[in-house]
């Protein structure tokens, strides 16, 4: 549901309506990854995946760069 909104679009809404703060920084490797202007980042870690998944959603830049899992990239570089 691309018109619908997002847990993290929901989360940041919370902090900054019902708890007066801004969210956090997104992690670090987010912004490295932005400035190389990759169309594609990809990790083997799960947590990580959701880490950098998430710091694109807060940057408003997942319709942009596409996050995947290696086995994904591979499988599609196999095919």
């Amino acid at each position: 549901y691309p018109d619908r909104t997002s847990p993290v679009l929901r989360g940041k809404w919370l902090l900054n309506n019902i708890f007066g703060t801004p969210p956090p920084a997104p992690p670090p490797g987010v912004n490295t990854a932005l400035e190389t202007k990759a169309g594609i980042v990809a990790s083997s870690c799960p947590f990580c995946m959701t880490m950098i998944t998430d710091g694109m959603k807060s940057k408003e830049m997942l319709d942009k760069v596409k996050v995947m899992d290696i086995a994904e990239l591979m499988d599609q570089a196999t095919v």
